[in-house]
């Protein structure tokens, strides 16, 4: 089987390892404008010293088991993904996995951005997030835990002015990290960072793009998953629910008889594995560094990667 991948990422790189690590026999490309796959999952956990923010990044040229095409896509129909090369692209299979649209000034949407945070983080006094959005990224309610873990003594504070539609701002546990969560506007008391949360969107690539149950699309064998597949599916995006779908994908192309069932609890696979167990715990990611051990040694290493 000959699989395109567009973009490079969580969805991408896992379905990439699903596939990967049950079968030899499939030719798998990668089309990601960046020359690097980024594991935001971790960027809480450069925070507060586990990894660095330069860790977080994985170059294409080092997985050898993967093709990488270092171009922008632009277009997807019934003929195959376009790129702003004026390339056209096909495979037997396609699968679109790419993030949503983050909306708004810098923040921590990518780990170079992340990386000026900490850094601007580490001046202020106090650091306040600012929620004035639908759809707010996953990462808010860790990244706001590392800063407090980092620098104890700093006032750390979310401010929610709309009504956002997340699962993942726990109150009661913000606050026993000493966060306050709040409706009002931040105080401007001076040396202060106020972060204004960016709003996730589907992407633009993805517009005109029908999903399906099993993340069909309307053309035949073109699928959509991630972050832009779960909003248009009405569902926040989550690494979980980002995993488990991706996981759900990768056997049914695996699948001959069209149907799969899968128990993430039961899962031999770690990463699925222990990100589940993870979220239901509520465990912080700046407390599972495993997660990024696996993810480099297994999940990478599957793709073919070496430091």
């Amino acid at each position: 089987m000959k699989l395109l991948i567009v973009g490079g990422s969580l969805a991408g790189i896992y379905l990439a390892y699903r596939l990967l690590s049950q079968r030899t026999n499939i030719d798998i490309t990668i089309i990601d404008p960046r020359p690097y796959t980024e594991f935001r999952l971790g960027i809480p956990m450069a925070f507060v010293g586990l990894v660095s923010f330069e860790d977080l990044l994985f170059y294409y040229k080092d997985m050898s088991r993967i093709t990488h095409i270092g171009e922008e896509p632009v277009r997807i129909d019934k003929n195959g993904v376009f790129t702003s090369a004026g390339t056209r692209y096909k495979g037997d299979v396609i699968v679109v996995a790419i993030d949503a649209l983050r909306i708004g000034p810098p923040s921590f949407s990518t780990v170079e951005e992340a990386e000026l945070l900490y850094k601007l983080a580490e001046r202020a006094n106090a650091v306040r997030f600012v929620v004035d959005v639908t759809i707010p990224p996953y990462e808010l309610q860790d990244i706001a835990i590392a800063i407090k873990t980092a620098w104890p003594r700093k006032d750390v504070s979310i401010h929610v002015l709309s009504a956002p539609q997340t699962p993942l701002l726990n109150v009661r546990r913000l606050a026993i990290f000493g966060i306050e969560v709040s409706d009002t506007p931040p105080p401007d008391l001076g040396e202060e960072l106020h972060v204004e949360v960016p709003s996730l969107e589907p992407h633009p690539l993805a517009r005109g793009l029908y999903v399906g149950p099993l993340y069909e699309t309307q053309y035949s064998g073109i699928y959509l998953i991630g972050e832009t597949s779960l909003i248009k599916m009405g569902v926040f995006p989550t690494p979980l629910a980002i995993l488990q779908q991706t996981a759900l994908l990768s056997d049914l192309l695996l699948s001959s008889g069209g149907y799969v069932e899968l128990d993430p609890l039961e899962s031999e696979e770690p990463f699925l594995q222990i990100t589940t167990s993870a979220s239901l715990a509520e465990i912080p990611l700046i407390a599972l560094k495993s997660v990024y051990n696996i993810w480099a040694d297994e999940i990478l290493g599957v793709l073919g990667w070496e430091k």
